[in-house]
């Protein structure tokens, strides 16, 4: 059999998935306005809370993570696209990247800044491996 035809990161979906992003750690869950939410046709932003004298360039991020000096998650971190495969997750030129399954995405001298997600239930982490901002992605 060939394992090309039966590889879900390259074969659609006979129905089209859901994907769900939810927060998976401590000081996210304090953080109230970030709660399980649908991916929908949009990319799905997540970045960092500005000051008030910051502005917003372009779109506003899905989820806006509140930290404190010195910061490691940028203001445009990273990218959520529902796909006919599941998801895709993109680094958007942040200096620390993501870790997506314990593999890590972008930040600086980055030679991959995106993959692909299948079904399952996937681990997101902006900046190290080590950051405080962690999330769950369930694709289904």
């Amino acid at each position: 059999m060939d394992e090309e035809a039966t590889d879900p990161l390259t074969t659609p979906a006979t129905k089209e998935l859901s994907v769900y992003i939810e927060p998976d750690s401590e000081e996210l869950n304090a953080q109230t306005l970030l709660k399980r939410s649908a991916v929908g046709d949009f990319s799905f932003l997540i970045g960092r809370r500005g000051s008030i004298a910051e502005n917003y360039y372009g779109r506003v991020p899905d989820f806006l993570i509140a930290e404190e000096e010195p910061f490691t998650i940028s203001r445009h971190h990273c990218s959520i696209k529902r796909t006919s495969y599941g998801a895709l997750i993109k680094d958007l030129e942040s200096k620390t990247g993501v870790v997506v399954n314990g593999v890590r995405y972008g930040g600086r001298d980055a030679k991959e800044t995106k993959v692909k997600l299948g079904p399952g239930v996937h681990s997101l982490i902006l900046g190290s491996r080590t950051g405080k901002a962690r999330f769950k992605l369930i694709i289904e």
